[in-house]
């Protein structure tokens, strides 16, 4: 039982979460990541970064979900590449795992389209370090407690689309059944969205046998 990824505390973890204008697997790009990093249990640390695209423009009633101000965005944003950089050298890291929320049905895409628009090539390798709380989240709920340890993106996969009327699988539907508190006004801010991600996972953890 010592084997199992709950009692590796020297662990390193990158969670993250991107916001964008819509949800265009093939074309769309963020305007907004938020990542943090870990070691076991404990945020090592935070970032939020808003990625500098020329023109780019957030549809008005988009733009009030997603907390996008236009203003704020023209002060903050960075050059796409250097925050590309940055947050890479988390993901493509191997001591590192990776922590979403459907980022195996949506934002491993929105970051290839990211890659895609720098004219870099497509590299899926870190989804073999990935776990997905909302694949997971519909496994538990559906009565899976073992993965395969060799070939845990394979059996995620299996479940990110899985549909049962009877499981609510949203964030804000996870937060409430692990009893985790959280502003939903706040909520839809990709910093916010990747803190609370990890408190789901770390709930998840001591219900799978991984």
């Amino acid at each position: 039982m010592n084997d199992l990824l709950r009692f590796k505390f020297d662990q390193k973890f990158v969670v993250f979460d991107f916001e964008s204008r819509n949800l265009s697997l093939t074309q769309e790009i963020p305007w907004q990541l938020g990542f943090i990093t870990a070691k076991g249990k404990y945020v090592t640390g935070k970032f939020e970064r808003k990625i500098k695209w020329p023109d780019y423009r957030v549809a008005p009633e988009i733009a009030v979900f997603n907390h996008f101000d236009e203003q704020q965005y023209l002060r903050e944003a960075r050059d796409p590449a250097e925050v590309l950089d940055e947050f890479e050298s988390y993901l493509y890291d191997p001591s590192y795992m990776s922590i979403s929320m459907n980022g195996l049905g949506f934002d491993h895409a929105i970051h290839n389209n990211w890659r895609k628009a720098l004219g870099r090539k497509t590299d899926y390798s870190w989804l073999d370090r990935h776990w997905d709380i909302l694949a997971v989240f519909r496994a538990i709920q559906s009565g899976a407690k073992s993965p395969p340890k060799d070939d845990f993106l394979a059996w995620q996969y299996s479940w990110i689309n899985h549909r049962d009327r009877k499981i609510k699988a949203s964030l804000a539907s996870q937060l409430k059944h692990y009893n985790i508190p959280f502003n939903d006004q706040a909520r839809h801010d990709a910093l916010v969205d990747v803190e609370l991600t990890f408190e789901v996972f770390k709930k998840q953890l001591f219900e799978l046998d991984i």
